[in-house]
């Protein structure tokens, strides 16, 4: 039985600091929930991605077309059709910067070693939600002090 996409949004009001957009991609519906509701309750704009294959298509089109990029990507390790290490050295090799954050219940040090490799905070399942909700805040209000909606564009001189 195939799963129908559930691309899901919540506005939040503009110029809060909260009001980042992330990209979320599990592959359980209900830790896919748990970590959506979790941030949409803090004020987070969260779209959702339930496997490595819509993740894909949301990076490409935050690429490639003129849509809303994200602030921030958080998503799984092992999900059908592309795991979490292959977006995230695919989201890398365009050079873009956007913050990543890894969440996996089978992180071996190979996985963890990868994910720093390319700059990707790593989580490990189970995990208390405040904590995610923490690690998310710091990312996003490190990189707004940074720089302008805290979002860098890819690179097309990759």
């Amino acid at each position: 039985m195939k799963r129908e996409s559930k691309a899901i949004e919540t506005k939040v009001p503009a110029g809060d600091l909260n009001s980042a957009v992330v990209f979320l991609a599990e592959d359980d519906d209900e830790m896919r929930a748990l970590v959506a509701g979790a941030l949409r309750d803090s004020g987070y704009r969260v779209v959702e991605a339930m496997d490595g294959g819509e993740m894909l298509q949301m990076v490409r089109d935050a690429v490639y077309d003129d849509i809303e990029k994200p602030d921030l990507i958080v998503m799984d390790v092992r999900m059908p059709m592309r795991s979490g290490l292959w977006l995230l050295r695919t989201i890398r090799r365009t050079r873009w910067d956007v913050p990543v954050i890894i969440m996996t219940a089978f992180g071996d040090r190979a996985v963890r070693d990868e994910a720093a490799a390319f700059d990707a905070v790593f989580v490990d399942k189970p995990f208390d939600v405040d904590d995610l909700r923490t690690t998310v805040t710091n990312i996003h209000l490190k990189r707004a002090g940074g720089r302008s909606g805290g979002f860098s564009q890819p690179r097309d001189d990759a």
